[in-house]
């Protein structure tokens, strides 16, 4: 291991245990860079929250030590969140989680829906097309609901496009 990846691992492993030598295995050099720079917290959170908390810190940075540290929750946005979400997420992570969600719903709409749609899809073990359908489907029935009890608001518009049909 130390042929490949030097004799960091071995000074890492001595001052953090062998979980060390496991993930830098799973994980190669990006996996020791990590535990190099955080230390003890990026273990315990390893060891506390899975294996997972060690790639999304490499991928992510002081930004995945933030979200890693909200627990599974904040894992799960890692692993489904675009970059350019996630990173609006974590900085509003200081307010919440939920917080920071709802956030990135108003402000991202598309990255929410493409994260909770691969969400979804792991969830079931389907095809995110398929939920993507399925998505769509019920959004179609809430929409067509909602606009037969407002249909008088929007009665003004239909006038129009019956006028605007005569004429072409």
């Amino acid at each position: 291991m130390s042929s490949v990846y030097g004799d960091n691992v071995i000074k890492m492993a001595a001052l953090h245990g062998d979980d060390v030598i496991s993930y830098v295995s799973k994980y190669g050099s990006s996996g020791i860079k990590v535990i190099e720079k955080y230390g003890d917290d990026v273990i315990k959170l390893a060891k506390r929250h899975g294996d997972e908390v060690i790639k999304y810190v490499g991928m992510y940075g002081d930004d995945g030590i933030k979200l890693a540290r909200k627990g599974k929750a904040g894992l799960f946005v890692m692993r489904f969140m675009p970059p350019k979400a996630f990173a609006k997420c974590a900085k509003f992570a200081k307010y919440g989680l939920i917080a920071s969600i709802f956030l990135i719903i108003a402000t991202h709409p598309i990255a929410f829906l493409s994260g909770l749609i691969h969400a979804l899809a792991w969830l079931f073990g389907a095809s995110p097309v398929i939920i993507a359908i399925i998505l769509g489907l019920v959004a179609a029935f809430f929409i067509t609901r909602f606009l037969k009890k407002f249909k008088w608001f929007f009665m003004p518009f239909l006038v129009c496009f019956r006028i605007l049909k005569r004429f072409l």
